[in-house]
């Protein structure tokens, strides 16, 4: 108790006139000089206009993910295939990540420019962003993880998909790299004679708890969710029986 008195004591005791008359330094503009980046060396290869992102030591990457028409979330295969990798420890330390619609992608300059699927939904808007990453010798990455050329006759949303093949074709066209999910993919896409790179789906573990789990005595049943869209019904069906039996087995 006595310490704290002390303190209270210098606190409130006024302080010395040396120190009341001194002019305080101006404080830095921290949001202009630490939080924006800053201009890029190459004055001469700045665009009017443009924000810059690249930094030294550092890859940049504008994100223009997939997002529901309706509400304009981000969709499953966008944090799947996109938002949660490129947010990962492994790869995401060395990487400055920018989420950005494509009309909002062309007042970025970049190292790198990353879509997929049916991010971008006109002709139009592709050639405007691949003419932009092309202007800034930037790459330009479209991520596909289905067969969204070729739809087959019996797929669920047939007629819907088949309207948009064409955005799919023109994203091959202009991509530097095009990733992928499966290596029946990949071969069918390298036929178009860019360069592709697999890359499987996979879990993050950052879904997963560390801890381990409680056992507990239940007594009531054990239930299973699998979580698909319309479009799942076939990958519903490999795993059925084997649900069946399990249930067969402990009921």
């Amino acid at each position: 108790l006595a310490t704290f008195e002390t303190l209270r004591q210098a606190l409130i005791k006024p302080p010395p006139a040396a120190l009341r008359t001194k002019t305080p330094r101006a404080a830095p503009d921290f949001y202009a000089d630490a939080y924006l980046p800053p201009p890029s060396p190459d004055a001469a290869s700045r665009v009017p206009g443009l924000r810059d992102l690249r930094r030294p030591g550092r890859i940049t990457a504008v994100v223009i993910p997939e997002r529901y028409e309706e509400t304009g979330t981000p969709t499953p295969c966008a944090f799947i295939r996109l938002l949660l990798p490129l947010d990962h420890p492994q790869c995401g330390e060395d990487i400055d990540m920018v989420v950005a619609s494509a009309e909002d992608a062309l007042r970025y300059r970049a190292d790198v420019f990353v879509t997929q699927r049916y991010a971008i939904g006109s002709v139009e808007e592709i050639q405007a962003l691949a003419e932009h990453v092309r202007a800034q010798g930037a790459a330009l990455i479209y991520d596909l993880d289905d067969d969204l050329i070729d739809i087959p006759d019996d797929h669920p949303e047939a007629g819907r998909l088949r309207t948009k093949s064409e955005l799919v074709r023109q994203m091959l066209g202009a991509a530097s790299v095009v990733t992928v999910s499966t290596p029946a993919l990949q071969a069918k896409v390298a036929v178009s004679g860019g360069g592709v790179a697999l890359v499987p789906n996979g879990l993050d573990e950052r879904l997963w708890s560390v801890a381990p789990p409680v056992r507990v005595m239940r007594q009531e049943p054990v239930r299973f969710l699998l979580m698909g869209t319309a479009t799942h019904d076939r990958d519903f069906d490999l795993i059925a029986p084997a649900l069946e039996a399990l249930h067969q087995a402990f009921e």
